[in-house]
């Protein structure tokens, strides 16, 4: 499955950066809708859940949940859900991969495409000043999940 079912007792995998919060598309992801999930979550998302595929170019479906605003990312604090599909021009296959793609970049950007093609563009020298702020301001201890670390 490209989507796994529900996992318990494991916390969710989560990286933050410039109020960018990402995660994997899960079955506990999708409960977030409520006990009808499979009838309000976003159309989207549910045929990734049913009709997903895992192969080895795409492990995981890796969304752009939320944005915690700030002025770095103005312009961007109304998206949620997005499916990401490059960082900084990598294809990102899995968390991991994403992680990497920020962590690694050379350029004076960070360029996360989705899958539709919409491209959000941060300063690099503005998210690597200002993260820290971003999650105290949002009282996050960690910019990740242990499993990322």
């Amino acid at each position: 499955r490209l989507v796994p079912f529900e996992k318990y007792d494991t916390p969710p995998s989560y990286f933050i950066t410039g109020g960018l919060i990402f995660q994997p598309l899960t079955k506990n992801y999708m409960q977030e809708w409520g006990n009808q999930w499979f009838l309000t979550a976003p159309a989207k998302l549910m045929n990734l859940y049913i009709n997903g595929t895992r192969t080895e170019n795409k492990k995981e479906v890796i969304l752009l949940s939320r944005v915690l605003a700030d002025e770095i990312n103005q312009g961007y604090h109304n998206i949620s859900n997005l499916v990401i599909e490059k960082v900084n021009d990598h294809n990102i296959s899995e968390m991991k991969d994403l992680v990497k793609a920020f962590e690694e970049n050379k350029g004076l950007f960070h360029i996360i495409e989705d899958d539709s093609g919409q491209k959000i563009i941060l300063s690099k020298d503005k998210v690597n000043r200002l993260s820290e702020t971003i999650l105290t301001r949002y009282r996050i201890s960690e910019d990740r999940s242990a499993d990322l670390k």
